[in-house]
């Protein structure tokens, strides 16, 4: 899901959902927690400040972040020191 901040007027936010993409706002962070909840339950989310896109071409992006976890296995289980 992203979602965009928009000054004096709460987020724009947009996802897809079985492919068809899905695009709305929220006037109050209120209105944009229960977006939030609907979309994914009870699942624990992680929320990333937005970073500048590297561009491609004439119209494209490309997100170059990576998600890192510490200390843990593939299975999730702690790794032995």
């Amino acid at each position: 899901m992203r979602v965009v901040k928009v000054k004096y007027k709460g987020c724009r936010y947009s996802n897809c959902v079985i492919g068809s993409l899905v695009r709305d706002k929220a006037k109050h962070f209120k209105d944009m927690n229960k977006v939030l909840k609907r979309f994914f339950g009870n699942l624990e989310i992680l929320v990333q400040q937005g970073i500048d896109l590297v561009k491609v071409g004439n119209n494209g992006t490309m997100d170059l972040r990576a998600e890192l976890q510490r200390n843990k296995s593939v299975d999730g289980r702690p790794l032995s020191s």
